[in-house]
């Protein structure tokens, strides 16, 4: 894996138009959890995967999260204009998750939001980070 280029290989996959699936597989990927801004929890996972479906009508990329801490879940980005780095704050996150940020570069792939509640202060933030070659 440490070879593909994570950007560039979702952003040649976006832009064949293709009703297919791309999987990525990651060789680690670090979950952290937050809360009032103090570290709750650290899990390290290895071979972590990510699915890039495209969106025909819209100008907007589906990713499937499959390793995950809590439930399954998918997310809407922009689709990316240039291969050497992304970033978007205009994700669509299903409800309970908001505030996602959505960061990729050659080598990562960077996801990080709010897990919300009712009570403001009984949320978490969580930041997934999928590498490619070894931290």
């Amino acid at each position: 894996m440490a070879n593909m280029h994570v950007l560039g290989e979702i952003k040649r996959f976006l832009d064949q138009k293709s009703s297919g699936i791309l999987e990525i597989t990651f060789a680690h990927l670090e979950i952290l959890t937050y809360h009032n801004q103090k570290l709750l929890n650290r899990t390290l996972r290895q071979n972590s995967r990510i699915r890039i479906y495209e969106h025909r009508s819209m100008a907007l990329a589906q990713m499937e999260v499959m390793d995950h801490l809590v439930f399954h879940f998918s997310l809407w980005f922009p689709t990316p204009a240039h291969t050497s780095h992304y970033q978007s704050k205009s994700l669509f996150l299903p409800r309970p998750l908001s505030h996602g940020i959505l960061e990729m570069d050659a080598e990562t792939l960077q996801l990080e939001f709010t897990i919300d509640t009712p009570n403001k202060n009984a949320r978490v933030n969580v930041k997934h980070r999928y590498t490619c070659a070894l931290p």
